[in-house]
């Protein structure tokens, strides 16, 4: 049971960090992409 509940919480962390990973670097590699076709 401790197990199961284990990879719960670990799924939902990971789903958690995921999406702020994705907040953080969203924004940032659009601003990245956005200036290398802005160059050609």
């Amino acid at each position: 049971m401790s197990r199961e509940k284990r990879t719960f919480e670990f799924y939902v962390l990971a789903a958690f960090f995921a999406l702020f990973v994705l907040f953080l670097y969203g924004p940032l590699s659009a601003i990245l992409i956005l200036s290398f076709q802005g160059e050609n």
